[in-house]
Parts: C-alpha cells; structure tokens; sequence
C-alpha cells in the first residue's frame, strides 16, 4: 500500500488474478510546485553560496528554495558575465510609446478642453510633442487612468 499524499491506482491486467481481485499499482506523483519568479538579489546568492562559501549545487538548492537547473543557469551566467543575470536578453512586452510628459501634456490638453475629440487630441500630440499614436492607444490611456506622476 502506497502512502503518498497523491496516489493514482492503475489497473495492471485487465484479467483478474487467482484470488478474483484485479492487480493494480500505486504510481505516485508529487505534486506541482507553482510557478514562480525569483528575485534578482535571491539569484545574486547563488555564484556566492558557491564558488566563495564552497557549498555544493545540492546544498545551494535546498538552502535557498530553488530548483538545480536556475542554480546551474545563475552559475553559467556568473562565468560569462561576472552576474547572475543575463544582462544581454531583452525585456519582454512592447516599448512604451507614451512619456510621462506626453501623459502630461494630455491631461493639460483635457484640462483646458474638457470636450474635445480623440482625433484632436492626437493631432496636438503629434504637432507639439512628436509622438505618433493612433485613436485606440487613446482610448486605452483614458479607460486605464493612466495619469502622469
């Protein structure tokens, strides 16, 4: 008998056995670890634990909480660019179009003219800051509550 948290039992033959009773296995499974990101000072430790406290990639996982292969990644990293990062990979998602002086001169425009159309606003932006952005970006900055800080 398994006594695993989470066992699953799979019958082995779908014959019955001498005794009438089918034969089955235990398989057991450990559950998932949920995914989750590491902060850059955690990772930071990693090269340290190692190569300067001499901890072994064992020692260092149970130690810190993470798992063997971000410990071998933060090590390569460490080698070929003196941190624990990648400082050569690019950030994920699209490069903001919109400044926050570009935020600032939006709200001055609605401040100054409570009612005016999207197209104007995106012509004076055009005319006096130089940023191109189309009606939906518009739409969007004014249904989030994007305002300048």
């Amino acid at each position: 008998m398994c006594t695993c948290l989470a066992t699953v039992c799979h019958p082995l033959a779908a014959t019955p056995t001498r005794n009438r009773h089918a034969c089955y296995a235990c398989v057991c499974f450990q559950p998932c670890m949920p995914f989750h990101t590491i902060s850059r000072d955690l990772k930071a430790q990693i090269p340290v634990l190692f190569y300067r406290q001499g901890f072994k990639v064992k020692e260092v996982c149970s130690l810190l909480g993470v798992k063997k292969t971000l410990v071998y990644k933060m090590l390569s990293y460490s080698h070929a660019h003196g941190v624990s990062y990648n400082p050569y990979a690019c950030k994920s998602g699209r490069k903001r179009v919109l400044s926050q002086g570009d935020l600032k001169f939006i709200v001055a425009l609605l401040t100054c003219r409570h009612c005016i159309y999207l197209d104007e606003i995106q012509t004076q932006l055009s005319n006096e800051c130089g940023v191109s952005i189309s009606i939906v970006t518009l739409v969007n900055v004014s249904e989030c509550g994007h305002t300048p800080d």
